[in-house]
């Protein structure tokens, strides 16, 4: 698996993970908000560790960070609203 694709993965499952503890545990608003994104940033320096010594040849940090992020936020929010959605009582 190339660099890339496991950065990809990586915002991948921490999006997942992110949707279904904010719509799990009910999560509105700023609290959701600032959970996706501390969650964002995890996955970002999770993502270093992954590809330590790749770095380079992905292209650098910031390219670590743009790689995969609107899919992030993207899966994030639909799932939380789904989730979130279903949940209601």
């Amino acid at each position: 698996m190339n660099p890339k694709d496991k950065i990809y993965w990586i915002k991948i499952s921490f999006a997942i993970i992110t949707a279904l503890v904010c719509g799990f545990l009910g999560m509105t608003g700023v609290h959701g908000f600032l959970f996706g994104l501390l969650m964002l940033i995890t996955a970002y320096y999770f993502s270093i560790f992954a590809v330590r010594r790749e770095i380079e040849e992905v292209g650098g940090l910031g390219t670590v960070f743009f790689t995969g992020l609107f899919t992030y936020i993207f899966l994030w929010l639909v799932l939380w609203s789904l989730i979130y959605t279903v949940t209601i009582k």
